[in-house]
């Protein structure tokens, strides 16, 4: 300090410094006229600090950086190297302004108006500078795909003055779901733990950082969950006559994306030639979830020969599962008094078992129409067929979906859909009939 105060006396003196033995007994001491106030802004911006004295006379100002201990300006001097760093005053020199442009956090601190008396008088005001909260990108999360009951850990930094806080959220406005009992819309905190995640805790999760200095920042990570082919079929069963046009449909959830494709009960592959317009083969993608699809086949003008099963397949790198759709001859409506459904109400659901890693298919048979009919399936209500699947991976990967089944035909089961219709009965026209 005093090392310091050697050298303020030293500059002033060499900047035409009073004797200040003759100033004391000859001329008052100057004093402030008030206090300086103290300031707060965010980096790049420019400040100004007025320093207001009365009756300086032939005494100078100086201005300090308190915290670096160094001399900025004496008098209309500037004595740093600092180019962001000027000095005014007013005509009558009553108020001296140091002026900062392009602040930086290290332009921080305590800033000393001094006059040279003495001792030197002095007044001090404070620079305080807040930065924009920002994402280090080295530290935060990237998009990543996980399996299946993985656990993920989400992770962000942020930095800013004031240190910022961080949350997430998600970017469709569902729940994070931290584990099977405990999900919330906004995560407080840099890192996010999810326990064994599935298939509808993928999408986009956003980390935020705000510190009060605008703007709040967002970092976009996506999460992947990757799962084998699951599918469903809501009309096992679908009847319509002869030049009729029919639409069988299965339904799908897979990630990533599988290849899906329609073959014949013999096992050939069904192909959507322009040149015929006998089959037209669509892939929807159904609801916000990318991985839900429909896959429909269009057969148009059905002749004898296009009655039987088909199969719907598919796969994906983690592995893969096939449904199957009969379809038969139904009577025209034109020959017949009313068409009635006698076949049973029928569903199927095909999926992964989780132990045995096969393929299982539920079949459901539902009571006849009220006209009448032999109840099929007297013995057993529900039957459950179960093939080989061909496997691409040997990790489980799907959830048990059929856990119990009783005599009555009913279905217990996380992921299984209970839609008992009944059998499609199409005209010629293409009319669906009741």
């Amino acid at each position: 300090m005093n090392q310091w105060k050697q050298r303020l006396r030293a500059v002033v003196d060499q900047n035409g410094g009073p004797d200040r033995t003759s100033l004391h007994r000859e001329e008052p001491e100057p004093t402030f006229v008030d206090k300086i106030e103290n300031q707060t802004v965010p980096a790049g911006r420019d400040v100004v600090f007025s320093c207001r004295v009365t009756r300086l006379g032939s005494y100078k100002v100086a201005w300090i950086h308190a915290k670096q201990a160094a001399i900025l300006t004496v008098k209309s001097h500037v004595i740093t190297r600092n180019p962001r760093i000027s000095v005014t005053h007013g005509e009558t020199h009553l108020a001296w302004h140091l002026h900062i442009t392009d602040v930086q956090p290290s332009d921080a601190g305590g800033y000393m108006c001094q006059i040279n008396t003495l001792p030197p008088k002095s007044i001090t005001a404070f620079l305080h500078v807040v930065v924009p909260p920002e994402i280090v990108d080295t530290e935060t999360s990237k998009d990543l795909i996980v399996r299946e009951n993985s656990n993920v850990s989400l992770t962000c930094k942020a930095s800013g003055s004031p240190p910022p806080s961080v949350y997430w959220e998600r970017q469709d406005g569902a729940h994070i779901t931290l584990n099977r009992t405990h999900s919330v819309l906004r995560f407080d905190g840099e890192v996010v733990n999810l326990v064994k995640v599935d298939r509808k805790d993928m999408g986009v999760y956003l980390c935020k950082a705000q510190n009060g200095v605008p703007p709040i920042r967002t970092k976009r990570v996506k999460v992947n969950v990757d799962f084998p082919p699951y599918l469903w079929i809501q009309h096992q069963l679908v009847g319509a006559p002869l030049h009729a046009t029919v639409t069988l449909e299965c339904q799908t959830e897979a990630h990533p994306d599988s290849i899906n494709s329609w073959t014949r009960e013999d096992g050939n592959m069904i192909t959507a030639d322009r040149r015929d317009a006998k089959y037209t083969i669509d892939v929807i993608t159904t609801g916000q979830n990318s991985y839900q699809k429909r896959m429909q086949l269009t057969i148009h003008d059905l002749q004898k020969t296009d009655f039987g099963t088909y199969h719907c397949l598919a796969n994906n790198s983690a592995g893969d599962t096939q449904g199957s759709i009969t379809l038969e001859e139904k009577p025209s409506p034109l020959t017949t008094e009313s068409p009635k459904a006698t076949s049973p109400d029928v569903k199927g659901v095909w999926g992964t078992d989780e132990e045995t890693n096969d393929i299982y298919h539920v079949q459901d048979r539902d009571k006849p129409h009220e006209n009448g009919g032999k109840r099929m399936g007297e013995e057993d209500d529900i039957h459950r067929q179960t093939f080989q699947r061909k496997r691409k991976k040997t990790h489980k990967t799907q959830t048990d979906y059929l856990n119990s089944t009783d005599r009555a035909g009913s279905v217990e089961s996380g992921n299984v859909m209970k839609l008992l219709l009944p059998v499609l009965v199409v005209s010629s026209s293409g009319i669906l009939l009741s």
